[in-house]
């Protein structure tokens, strides 16, 4: 509970399995056993719905004060990242629900960095699940604090060139454009395409959907022309590698009509052989 956000804590994210007890390193402790002394005590608390507690912050404050003063603190803040990461979802619409609920405790884990490198690994999923979750709610700030978190972490333990530090930096893009910082968002873009195309080759459709997303903020920024060649070529190597009926074929495909009405200087003509009949 200590590194939780005092208020509506889950119990979900306190125990593994519900009735498993939870052991430390001086030995076995009850989850159930452990609560009513707290409760008694008035340390903890049910909120209005069952399944969520709150703590005090003096007492949160002192537990890790005393954690740290046993040698015990990395140990339980390793233990509640994993617990964290374990339960934190994408954030796509269909877990939002679940991600409301956890997305405060995710805030307060960012300031709690583990030191352990596969403790912080798990941590940086924390920050790149979070940073999805903030912006697909429009919470921009926090989308960028978290995601460049996670960049950090992973570039550290991972490598700069590892896949999940270039979608964590994917992320990032993705806040800029929500932003209207186009130009920095291009920047971030051509990196991460030129990364993929040398570490996974020029027709990997992660690749492929870096293309796609340097396209459009190409069209963004109305330079028609650049992005009507990228998203053209894109297509082309979607027809070849995902096949012409491929969802990202055909949307890729109709992005390419979409960007070609747009350019004057430029018929709206079909696209290459590979992705249509």
């Amino acid at each position: 509970m200590s590194f939780c956000d005092r208020l509506a804590i889950p119990e979900s994210l306190l125990r593994v399995k519900v009735d498993e007890p939870i052991r430390f390193a001086d030995g076995l402790l009850d989850f159930e056993e452990d609560v009513v002394v707290l409760r008694s005590f008035s340390y903890v608390s049910h909120t209005a719905d069952a399944q969520t507690w709150e703590m005090h912050r003096l007492v949160q404050t002192a537990t890790l004060v005393w954690l740290e003063g046993h040698g015990r603190l990395d140990e339980v803040r390793e233990r509640f990242v994993h617990h964290l990461r374990n339960a934190f979802p994408t954030g796509q619409f269909a877990n939002w629900p679940v991600c409301r609920i956890l997305f405060p405790h995710a805030k307060s884990t960012a300031e709690q960095k583990p030191v352990n490198p596969s403790a912080l690994i798990q941590w940086a999923s924390v920050m790149y699940h979070s940073a999805w979750y903030a912006l697909e709610q429009g919470d921009l700030n926090d989308a960028l604090g978290t995601a460049t978190a996670a960049i950090t972490a992973r570039s550290q333990q991972l490598g700069a060139e590892h896949e999940s530090t270039l979608w964590s930096i994917a992320m990032v893009v993705s806040t800029y454009r929500s932003q209207g910082r186009w130009k920095e968002a291009e920047e971030l873009e051509v990196k991460v395409m030129e990364t993929r195309v040398r570490v996974l080759g020029g027709e990997h459709p992660d690749t492929l959907n870096s293309m796609a997303n340097l396209a459009a903020t190409y069209w963004n920024q109305g330079r028609w022309k650049e992005a009507e060649d990228l998203i053209s070529e894109a297509a082309e190597a979607s027809g070849r590698v995902l096949g012409k009926t491929n969802p990202d074929t055909l949307g890729r495909t109709y992005a390419f009509h979409q960007i070609g009405r747009h350019d004057d200087s430029q018929p709206v003509k079909k696209c290459c052989d590979a992705t249509e009949e």
